[in-house]
């Protein structure tokens, strides 16, 4: 019989394999768990499904017919019926069982409310539904209720009361909640602050696939916070995270890559991971990947590709991806030449504090390249970026030797084109 039963969880992909003391309480309360999470991305048909799923499940262990089951007590089929729109996403069904005290109903409600899906959003109503769920003991409200008190969403702010219904939450195995309940720990918010604890939630959290929690023991790691540094164990996790789709361990899984931290160096792997974070829209991805395509680094060079990605982050506002843009149009690499193109996006970067492009606006100014010339602005956007980074003056000095020892024994502005040029291929 239990191997029958471990055949048909399989087969029916919806529900956990249990321990050899299989109950039909403990996968019904698993049915309504992902039942509930399938509502809240509004998938009402496999929400309705996998507690069909857990139906034939349950007759099966008490060798019944699935019409002799009935899981949540029901006085009629009127009652049913109810459930069943209930299931469905009906707001006149949820807001009948959930005056009944209906736990499922309370939450389905509380989420309904604070997304505004299908009525107006409406924190209080939905912190209340949640209260009313949650002093009923159910995990999955008190974690909501939590984070209504950590975002003072339909309550008053209260770091204390979030923390201890993260808690109560947290105790009962719900990963949600054991990650919030770590980051209250990590920054101290309504208890005191412990990173050792933090992880220590964070882990419970991760080892039930929960991938912020596997991403924050990454960082974690990574960071080697109170001693922790280790990093392959960061990069573990990072993985485990990044096979979820959780776009800023796919990034830093790459740079991993890129740098050979925890793994061997790999520009390949690199490039693969920045792409996955990319396409999802990281900014910083989309940099890294542009980059990875202009110097040819685990792709084929390519400077259109290049070009497209880095245009991708500039128009996110990534200060790096603007000043290789404005490089890219400066030099005409990917695109038409235009300096007048290459000094904006420049300029974009430098007013950023990116000290590079301050230092290539400046020298843009100096020379009158895609700026009119002009010596005091030249001189602002150099002393500023030397101000930064006092490297980049001995860039400067010899970049003037260099156009210098070519046979260009002009007056500095007049020269302001190849120091510009020489400095940008040193950058």
């Amino acid at each position: 019989m239990k191997n029958t039963i471990r055949t048909l969880l399989f087969l029916l992909a919806a529900l956990p394999v249990f321990s050899d003391n299989i109950s039909p309480d403990e996968i019904w309360a698993a049915a309504q768990k992902q039942s509930q999470e399938k509502m809240k991305a509004g998938d009402w048909d496999a929400a309705q499904e996998i507690l069909d799923k857990a139906k034939i499940l349950i007759a099966t262990i008490n060798n019944t017919s699935e019409a002799t089951v009935n899981p949540v007590p029901n006085k009629n089929d009127e009652d049913n019926d109810l459930r069943a729109r209930a299931n469905k996403g009906d707001l006149d069904a949820l807001n009948t069982l959930a005056n009944q005290g209906d736990i499922y109903s309370l939450n389905a409600l509380g989420v309904i409310y604070i997304i505004g899906q299908g009525v107006p959003q409406n924190a209080n109503k939905a912190a209340d539904c949640f209260r009313k769920a949650a002093e009923k003991g159910d995990a999955e409200a008190q974690n909501n209720l939590g984070r209504c008190y950590k975002e003072g969403l339909g309550v008053p702010q209260n770091d204390d009361k979030a923390a201890e219904l993260f808690q109560k939450a947290a105790k009962q195995g719900y990963a949600e909640a054991q990650f919030y309940l770590g980051l209250c720990y990590m920054y101290g918010t309504g208890v005191p602050e412990n990173a050792v604890t933090a992880a220590e939630w964070w882990h419970k959290a991760a080892e039930q696939g929960y991938a912020n929690a596997q991403f924050n023991l990454g960082l974690y790691y990574q960071k080697g916070i109170n001693g922790s540094k280790n990093d392959a164990k960061a990069v573990d996790w990072f993985q485990k995270a990044a096979n979820q789709g959780f776009v800023d361990a796919q990034f830093l899984l790459g740079l991993c890559y890129k740098g050979g931290t925890g793994v061997p160096q790999n520009d390949a792997k690199a490039a693969e991971w920045f792409k996955k974070a990319a396409e999802q829209g990281n900014a910083d991805a989309q940099c890294f990947l542009g980059c990875s395509y202009y110097t040819g680094e685990g792709v084929p060079q390519n400077f259109t590709k290049a070009v497209d990605w880095f245009q991708k982050a500039a128009d996110q506002n990534n200060a790096y991806a603007q000043f290789y843009l404005g490089r890219c149009y400066f030099q005409g690499e990917g695109v038409p030449e235009n300096q007048t193109k290459g000094a904006e996006w420049f300029r974009k970067a430098a007013n950023q504090g990116h000290a590079n492009a301050q230092f290539a606006l400046g020298m843009c100014y100096n020379a009158g390249m895609g700026v009119p010339e002009d010596r005091n602005q030249a001189n602002k956007w150099i002393g500023m970026a030397i101000k930064q980074d006092p490297s980049l003056e001995k860039a400067y000095s010899k970049a003037i030797e260099e156009t210098i020892d070519e046979g260009v024994n002009q007056a500095i502005g007049a020269v302001g084109g190849l120091i510009l040029e020489a400095i940008l291929d040193s950058l």
